[in-house]
């Protein structure tokens, strides 16, 4: 049986040998706006996305969050979701396009903005569809450009359906 002791010093001379990047990891912020649907009018919103995008391929993956802020005396929104992203990259540019799905709730007070299931004002899941292009400035910097739809699963009689789209413009960090 191998001690953890051994084992130490031969994963840290593992994860200094340099190797291919298999992934691309990005982080990203921006500003939009969600409006249609469910939405008296539009939105002003905040999304942030950490994901990571094959290299050379077709494939990747996004989680993000979304702030959606209401005027007046209306409780703030809030986003949560997860993407599938399918596109390949054309030299420093990668159209895609993606689906996922997201939990949606109201902010009435601090903690709320933490809380992805439990009791809330709004709760339902959403399903997202859309697509946008993401663009390299420099070695680690970016644009990335994106429109989602954002759906209600199901809704219950006597409720408002919840459905809107979402455009938004972003800088991204790429690691």
């Amino acid at each position: 049986m191998i001690k953890l002791r051994a084992l130490v010093p031969v994963a840290v001379l593992v994860s200094l040998i340099p190797g291919a990047a298999f992934a691309d990891g990005f982080f990203s912020v921006g500003i939009g706006t969600s409006t249609g649907g469910s939405l008296a009018k539009s939105e002003r919103t905040y999304p942030w996305q950490i994901g990571v995008l094959s290299h050379e391929g077709w494939a990747g993956f996004d989680a993000e969050y979304s702030a959606i802020a209401t005027p007046g005396t209306a409780p703030n929104l809030r986003t949560v979701g997860a993407s599938l992203r399918i596109g390949k990259k054309f030299a420093a540019w990668r159209p895609y396009g993606s689906v996922g799905w997201a939990a949606i709730g109201t902010v009435s007070q601090t903690s709320d903005v933490f809380k992805i299931t439990g009791p809330s004002n709004v709760s339902n899941t959403l399903i997202t569809f859309g697509g946008g292009v993401i663009g390299s400035l420099a070695k680690h910097l970016g644009i990335q450009v994106d429109v989602r739809e954002f759906r209600d699963v199901k809704s219950t009689a006597g409720t408002t359906r919840i459905e809107f789209t979402r455009a938004a413009a972003s800088v991204v960090l790429i690691f």
